[in-house]
């Protein structure tokens, strides 16, 4: 029989022939796992950026003395008035979006020809060094 593109759905290639399955973007069933995930990762968010304000205050005020070289790092990473750290929910769902979208990106595997390069390389010094 012949397969071909129909409009509200594909046929894929393992189905059995009159079978029709729907293209879905988004699956109804993940919204409930979508709303979770996004509340924890508002909270958890939030309480690092809550954390990261009382670490700032405390550099801020002098109360950490092993840490008060890095009170100029403090103001230029973060300019707040009055030294005194202010964020809200918007500045939370930024941060929650920032950390998962790095969190998205997959690191690169080596390439099989570089390793092996490598290795032969370090070999060959360490030969060289035994010579």
């Amino acid at each position: 029989q012949k397969r071909s593109r129909l409009k509200c759905g594909v046929w894929p290639a393992e189905a059995t022939p009159g079978v029709m399955v729907q293209r879905t973007i988004v699956k109804p069933g993940s919204f409930l796992d979508g709303i979770v995930w996004g509340m924890m990762s508002l909270v958890l968010f939030g309480l690092v950026m809550f954390s990261m304000g009382h670490l700032y205050t405390m550099v801020m005020d002098n109360k950490l003395k092993a840490l008060a070289g890095l009170k100029g790092v403090f103001q230029m990473m973060a300019p707040m008035k009055n030294d005194k750290w202010e964020f809200n929910i918007s500045h939370t769902m930024l941060f929650g979006i920032l950390a998962c979208l790095v969190s998205m990106v997959q690191p690169q595997p080596p390439k099989p020809d570089e390793e092996e390069s490598e290795r032969k390389a370090k070999k060959s010094k360490k030969k060289s060094k035994g010579d």
